[in-house]
Formats: C-alpha cells, sequence, structure tokens
C-alpha cells in the first residue's frame, strides 16, 4: 500500500475516535499552539498503535505542513487556478507554489489528445 494511503486509512480512523473539536476547543475559542501539538503527538500515536496492529510501519509523523501539503494539493488537483493557491498559501510567486506542491500523478485524456494531434 501507497504511503499516502496507509496516512490517510490511519487518520481517518483516528479522526473518527476522538472529539469533532479539532480546531477549536469545546467553547469555540481557538486552540492554541501547545494544544494542537498536543493533539498531532496524540493522533500520531493512536495512528502508530493501529499500523503496528496491522504489522505495518508509518515512516514519518503527521505535522502541520501535511496539513498544508496537502490543503494545496487538493486545491491544484481540485483546478482551482494557480494564481489564488499561491495567494492561499502567502508564496511570494506562482513558480514557488509550482516547484513545491504540484505534482504529477495522473495524466488527463486531453492531455494524450493534444499530444497525439501534435504528432
Amino acid at each position: 500500500m501507497h504511503q499516502t494511503s496507509l496516512y490517510s486509512e490511519y487518520f481517518e480512523s483516528t479522526l473518527k475516535s476522538i472529539k469533532k473539536e479539532v480546531i477549536t476547543c469545546t467553547d469555540g475559542r481557538p486552540i492554541t499552539e501547545d494544544s494542537f501539538r498536543g493533539m498531532l503527538y496524540q493522533i500520531n500515536k493512536k495512528m502508530a498503535e493501529t499500523a503496528r496492529k496491522d504489522g505495518k510501519t508509518l515512516s514519518r509523523d503527521l505535522t502541520s505542513h501535511v496539513f498544508r501539503h496537502n490543503y494545496a494539493s487538493v486545491l491544484l488537483d481540485a483546478g482551482i487556478p494557480l494564481k489564488e493557491v499561491q495567494y492561499l498559501l502567502g508564496h511570494a510567486t506562482a513558480s514557488t507554489t509550482l516547484n513545491i506542491y504540484a505534482h504529477v500523478d495522473k495524466v488527463n485524456d486531453s492531455t494524450y489528445s493534444v499530444i497525439e494531434s501534435v504528432l
């Protein structure tokens, strides 16, 4: 199983087992940086335990950067214009956004059509 799929699987199952107040406290206030780190620690611990039970190992911990990377990748995969994603991420240039977050995981049929028409 691909490592990204493994993270998704264990993260989804872990989220189902914790309260819905992931970004805010139960009283609606934003969580503190320490609270967020503590939450990530608990999630990583639970994911590692679950993976071990399945005889698997996660190669790295879930971090806030993983959330940022996922957010950017999902936006780009959904077809959000590059300049808008650049703005949302606070990058100075679109090339920074492209170099870090744009991945070629699949090729669309329209891409193949363009290539065939040129050949």
